[in-house]
């Protein structure tokens, strides 16, 4: 089975860093620092501690209790291990939304609910049927919630122009979430070589094409959508910072 395309090989701490999905999460970090970067005023240790959760609560906690839950990536780290890895981040983060709610807004532990559901509605394959699995949620609640909260939690308000530029999140994590399970689908298929080589009267069927040849170019996509969110999230922030 090919490899995803951030993922390194071997053992030590190569599977640890694999069920980060860095490069998603990152992505999911950018939307936090829009969020923020779209206030009117930016409380600065209100978006680190964001910042911080969600990577609690999606580089750890979702990947790990995804992993948990369905096996995929193949690792040879313990469910047990697994677990206790997702719940412990899980309470950090929790941990850190909770104080916020009760020192700047009670209403926060909406977002903190929300967020919380989505987490094992979409990563727990037997969470209420896997109903909640889905590419809509997963731009919801991987896309659109983290502009929104981190919005909010610097404004206490959610306006028109955040639910707009939260729609553009939602999209764009709507587009990474189809590509990748796309490439999923490509990557995981072991008779997809034979069948791109098979022959008539000695002919290939698909002339020039094999595994690597065909997902490259969504692959190619698929990293620049992601450079893309990074890079204008990066540079959101630096223009409030007057750099």
């Amino acid at each position: 089975m090919e490899e995803a395309w951030f993922f390194k090989s071997g053992g030590g701490w190569r599977p640890y860093y694999n069920l980060l999905y860095l490069p998603y999460t990152a992505t999911v970090l950018s939307y936090v620092v829009i969020g923020a970067a779209i206030a009117p005023v930016i409380y600065y240790d209100r978006l680190g501690s964001a910042i911080v959760a969600y990577f609690l609560g999606v580089g750890l906690a979702a990947h790990y209790l995804n992993e948990a839950s369905t096996g995929r990536a193949g690792t040879k780290i313990s469910r047990r291990g697994l677990l206790t890895i997702s719940l412990s981040a899980l309470t950090i983060a929790l941990f850190i939304g909770v104080y916020y709610a009760l020192t700047v807004t009670v209403f926060l532990l909406l977002f903190i609910f929300a967020e919380t559901f989505f987490l094992f509605s979409y990563n727990v394959k037997s969470f209420l049927g896997g109903r909640f699995h889905n590419d809509f949620w997963f731009s919801l609640s991987w896309g659109s919630l983290p502009l929104l909260t981190s919005y909010f939690v610097n404004t206490l308000t959610i306006t028109p122009s955040s639910l707009l530029m939260s729609v553009v999140a939602g999209l764009t994590a709507g587009i990474q979430a189809r590509l990748s399970k796309w490439l999923k689908e490509w990557r995981r298929n072991p008779e997809l070589n034979s069948i791109l080589s098979r022959s008539n009267n000695g002919a290939p069927l698909i002339k020039n094409y094999d595994i690597h040849s065909l997902i490259w170019r969504p692959q190619s996509a698929l990293k620049i959508l992601v450079l893309t969110v990074n890079l204008l999230a990066l540079s959101m922030l630096l223009s409030r910072l007057a750099l």
